[in-house]
C-alpha cells in the first residue's frame, strides 16, 4: 500500500492518526453496550450522548481505514498495538451485548440511525472507493434477503457494515507476515493482555463481570473473547451466504473464504494465549488483586 516508512513521513502521520481515529470508534462502539444482557451484572458505563447525523459513518470511516492498515504488513504491528485493547474491550463484552453491538443486532442500528436523512436516504460523510460501493451492494442484498424484503434501510446496512469491518480488522492483525517470526500468535497475546487488563479494571471499579469471569484469569477471558469471536464470525459468514443469493452475487466482496479460516485461527491462538499467561504470574496478577480487593 505504502512505498517505505522512511521516505513517507506524512503516510506514517496520517496511519497513526488514522488508528487513533479507529480507536475511538471501537471505544465509542464499546460504549452502546449497555449492559444487564442475559441476567449478567451491569458493568459501569460512562453516559454517552445520542450519535448525531454523520457519527455513524464517521465511526464506519475509521474502522475502514483500520481494515487498510491492518492489512498492510508495513503497519501491522502498529496497528495491533493501538488497537489491542479497544478490540479486547469490545470482544469482553456480555454476549448479548457485543451481538447486539457488533452483529447487526439493535445496538447497531440504533448507532447508525441518526445517518439516515428524512426520507431514508443515508447522509455520506465522504466520496466512496469503487470497493466500497461493491461490498456496500453486496450488504444491501444480503441483508434484504436475510429479512425476506426486496430492499434493507439504512440503518441496517450500516449494521452489517460495521460487522463486517471488524471481523476483517481482526482477521488481518492474525496474518503472519514470513518475514517478522513475532508476528506468529501476536494478535491473540495482544487481544488476551488487553482483556486481562480491562477485567482487572472493571473488577476494581465495581464492574459486575467478575461473577461471569470466575476461575483462571487467562482462560477465562480467553473464553470469552473466544465466544464473541464465534459469534462475530457467525454473523460475518451468514452474510456472506446470503450474498452468494442476492444481487450483485459477490459474496467474496463481503467475506471471503480465506477469512473465516483467519478468524478462527485467532480464536485459537486466543485460546493458546490465554493458557498461557494463566502460567505468567505476571499476566494475572493484577486481576487476582482486584479480586481479593473486591472481596
Amino acid at each position: 500500500m505504502f512505498e517505505s516508512r522512511s521516505s513517507r513521513p506524512l503516510a506514517v502521520a496520517v496511519a497513526d492518526a488514522a488508528l487513533a481515529q479507529a480507536a475511538a470508534a471501537l471505544e465509542r462502539g464499546g460504549a452502546v453496550m449497555v449492559a444487564g444482557a442475559a441476567g449478567e451484572a451491569p458493568a459501569a458505563q460512562p453516559a454517552t450522548p445520542a450519535p448525531s447525523a454523520g457519527d455513524g459513518y464517521l465511526a464506519l470511516a475509521a474502522l475502514a481505514a483500520a481494515e487498510l492498515l491492518s492489512d498492510d504488513s508495513n503497519y501491522r504491528a502498529e496497528a495491533t498495538a493501538a488497537l489491542a485493547r479497544p478490540l479486547a474491550a469490545c470482544l469482553l463484552a456480555p454476549p448479548a451485548a457485543f451481538a447486539s453491538a457488533w452483529c447487526g443486532g439493535d445496538a447497531a442500528r440504533a448507532r447508525h440511525a441518526a445517518d439516515a436523512l428524512p426520507g431514508g436516504r443515508p447522509l455520506a460523510v465522504a466520496p466512496p472507493t469503487p470497493d466500497a460501493v461493491a461490498r456496500s451492494a453486496s450488504l444491501a442484498g444480503a441483508v434484504a434477503a436475510m429479512a425476506g424484503a426486496k430492499t434493507a434501510p439504512h440503518a441496517s446496512i450500516a449494521a452489517a457494515a460495521r460487522c463486517v469491518a471488524l471481523f476483517k480488522i481482526l482477521g488481518n492483525l492474525h496474518v503472519v507476515d514470513p518475514a517478522d517470526a513475532s508476528s506468529d500468535g501476536r494478535a491473540a497475546r495482544a487481544l488476551v493482555a488487553g482483556a486481562l487488563a480491562a477485567h482487572a479494571a472493571a473488577v476494581a471499579g465495581g464492574g459486575g463481570e467478575e461473577a461471569a469471569l470466575a476461575g483462571s484469569p487467562g482462560a477465562a477471558v480467553a473464553a470469552r473473547l473466544g465466544a464473541n469471536l464465534r459469534a462475530l464470525r457467525a454473523a460475518a459468514a451468514a452474510l456472506r451466504d446470503a450474498a452468494e443469493d442476492a444481487p450483485p452475487h459477490a459474496p467474496d466482496a463481503l467475506v471471503a473464504p480465506a477469512e473465516l479460516k483467519l478468524v478462527d485461527g485467532l480464536e485459537a491462538a486466543v485460546a493458546a494465549a490465554g493458557a498461557a499467561a494463566d502460567g505468567d504470574k505476571g499476566a494475572v496478577a493484577a486481576v487476582l488483586a482486584a479480586r481479593k480487593r473486591r472481596g
